[in-house]
């Protein structure tokens, strides 16, 4: 699939690229250095891995804490730099971008991406799962480089997805897609640096952190940030102790804010609070994006939901 803005009057390409990221990249925020901007995308697939090849003018990239939190956030975006020079920061970590470079971004928390010219980068979702089952220490990694011997071979193997459509088959795409996952391990695997030094009192922390959370979950405006700010944690380290749990802060915010809602329609002493009223004040603000995300953590609408567990 090819999409272009070119074809496009000049004053709808911005919206049009925003609702093409949106759509084939996930919800991000994005500001553009001109008016006009020329802008494409490719999607492709690398076996089970989908990726996208992004070619576009654009001052910045980033996704807030809410973003992040609405995420899905079971995969990791590898991106590899093309063209042009970018910075990117996450988790108080950052790293500076040139042609051949490739780096790992948590697709469940906020990031910033700043390019100082048009930039064309592959973007490859990964699932954290399969992360796991081959990067020793994957989620220390985010927002780090691999070794340059490394970085070459994976942009020599992504770039055959973008070769001629339907030019191997599922069999060898997988076959693509576990050498993809193995020379990430291998480069990460050859790197040395803080992220493999084991976290005193760790546990400690976690509960630490956790304790305020609950004691905040009302509060619509709880985010990382906020969080570790309160809680002595650097971010990327807040960050990296709920990846070791293999879960994010913004998901683990999320599930004890749907078990309260739930605890709430339960309860027949708040029958007459409408649904709303007790979403919003767990610290939800949208009404229908919190009926989504309760469907599919309990598998029916919250009417139906209150409507069931009372009648008995």
């Amino acid at each position: 699939m090819h999409f272009t803005t070119q074809k496009f009057p000049p004053q709808m390409r911005q919206v049009v690229w925003r609702e093409a990221i949106f759509s084939h990249c996930g919800e991000f925020q994005l500001e553009f250095d001109r008016e006009a901007t020329s802008a494409s995308l490719q999607v492709r697939r690398i076996g089970s891995l989908p990726c996208v090849r992004l070619n576009q003018s654009l001052r910045r990239v980033f996704r807030t804490d809410a973003a992040a939190m609405r995420a899905q956030a079971d995969d990791g975006f590898v991106l590899l730099q093309l063209a042009g020079h970018a910075q990117l920061t996450q988790f108080d970590q950052r790293a500076s971008l040139s042609p051949g470079d490739v780096t790992m971004i948590d697709a469940g928390a906020p990031f910033e991406i700043n390019l100082n010219e048009r930039n064309a980068q592959i973007c490859v979702h990964v699932p954290k799962d399969r992360l796991a089952s081959q990067v020793a220490g994957w989620e220390g990694r985010f927002a780090s480089k691999l070794p340059p011997s490394t970085s070459y071979l994976l942009h020599s193997l992504v770039s055959s997805a973008f070769g001629p459509a339907d030019c191997f088959s599922k069999e060898q795409g997988e076959i693509l897609a576990n050498a993809f996952l193995s020379l990430l391990a291998t480069g990460w695997n050859s790197c040395t640096g803080d992220e493999a030094a084991p976290f005193e009192a760790a546990s400690e922390i976690v509960q630490k952190v956790k304790s305020y959370i609950i004691a905040h979950l009302a509060d619509e405006a709880l985010s990382p940030r906020m969080i570790a700010s309160a809680t002595a944690v650097s971010e990327r380290h807040l960050h990296r102790l709920f990846n070791a749990e293999g879960q994010s802060v913004s998901h683990w915010i999320r599930q004890c804010r749907l078990e309260r809602c739930a605890n709430d329609l339960r309860n027949p002493s708040l029958r007459a609070r409408s649904i709303t009223d007790i979403a919003f004040g767990w610290g939800f603000n949208d009404s229908a994006h919190f009926s989504r995300l309760f469907r599919k953590e309990f598998a029916m609408a919250p009417r139906d939901y209150r409507r069931a567990v009372l009648s008995h």
